[in-house]
């Protein structure tokens, strides 16, 4: 991962730097299945003590960063999938640059919020609700999208067999809930400003712009390159546990930009696989005219850890180390 432009940086310190309580506010609702490409839109219509609330709600959100902001400690850096950040680090994607240019395609009903539909609750909508979007339009400049995952699930009717809440005026009588509560956590996921998004929960960002299937594409194309450089015994079973498992095909991505992968041999990783006990056997094919590496289901991460250079020995100590996370220089 690697620290992004200045203006970046700029970009963000601007939104922390917001007198949010100056902003107008507006809620919109997001639907799509998973075979569909773009997502409907419906804009909720708030009373105004509301859209208060949702100020408030993206105002406690940006509490931590705009601390971190003060401390001199934030960091912005370029959005890198096998990146795991730290609370002081975000993430920032430029939209105008493929493979994530489509998702200004996806937001692009967002540019005529009033022109939108209004939310009433249908059924064919409901139950394909991905994430809703609280967007804050400042008295000069450009709206800011605040976007959180959402989901059917988040109706409270639709996950409690039984409801119930209090009678109006009673303080000891309750009785059940006839009409769908939706219920709206205290967290953002991502905030978007012109052509930048800033990702501050990775996960939810790939549920919410459908990435996923991106990265799916992206770890197939690093497993044909495996493939055809590295011998590997039960390489389907290894291919296949890598494309189950998003923390996988994320470190696969990370192992395509390593410039030694197209020359690599086993017989120098050897020496790395003793050196930090890797459970990679090597086997001898063809009465030992050709090694490959065994992989095993039980040590599903040593592979790849060993083709990401996940180790470094420490120049002080001589210990060795994995690494949980690298920054290019």
């Amino acid at each position: 991962m690697t620290v992004a432009r200045a203006k970046y940086f700029r970009a963000l310190q601007d939104i922390l730097s917001l007198d949010i309580s100056t902003c107008t506010a507006e809620v919109c609702i997001a639907a799509r299945k998973d075979s569909e490409s773009l997502p409907e839109f419906r804009r909720l219509r708030l009373a105004e003590s509301i859209k208060k609330e949702f100020r408030d709600l993206v105002a406690d959100c940006l509490v931590e960063y705009q601390k971190q902001l003060h401390l001199h400690n934030l960091q912005v850096l370029d959005f890198d999938v096998a990146g795991k950040p730290e609370k002081y680090q975000v993430e920032h994607i430029e939209l105008t640059k493929p493979p994530y240019d489509h998702i200004v395609e996806q937001n692009q009903p967002l540019n005529m919020l009033h022109g939108l539909e209004t939310f009433k609750e249908e059924p064919s909508f409901t139950e394909k609700m991905r994430f809703y979007v609280v967007i804050l339009q400042p008295p000069q400049g450009q709206p800011i999208y605040f976007y959180r995952r959402y989901s059917p699930k988040r109706v409270l009717h639709a996950s409690a067999p039984i409801a119930i809440k209090r009678i109006l005026g009673n303080t000891d009588e309750f009785e059940d809930v006839k009409t769908p509560i939706f219920l709206f956590d205290k967290a953002i996921d991502c905030i978007g400003c012109n052509t930048s998004l800033f990702v501050l929960a990775k996960s939810h960002f790939y549920y919410m712009f459908q990435i996923l299937n991106e990265l799916i594409e992206s770890a197939k194309e690093t497993l044909d390159l495996i493939q055809q450089r590295i011998p590997i015994e039960n390489f389907s079973q290894f291919a296949r546990a890598c494309i189950n498992d998003k923390s996988k095909m994320q470190k696969l991505t990370s192992i395509a930009r390593r410039p030694y992968l197209s020359n690599l041999t086993i017989a120098e990783m050897k020496p790395a696989i003793k050196r930090h006990q890797l459970h990679i056997p090597i086997i001898d094919i063809n009465n030992g005219q050709q090694e490959m590496l065994h992989y095993d289901e039980d040590y599903p991460w040593d592979i790849l850890k060993l083709l990401d250079d996940d180790y470094l020995t420490s120049i002080m100590t001589g210990q060795n180390y994995e690494v949980d996370a690298k920054r290019d220089p």
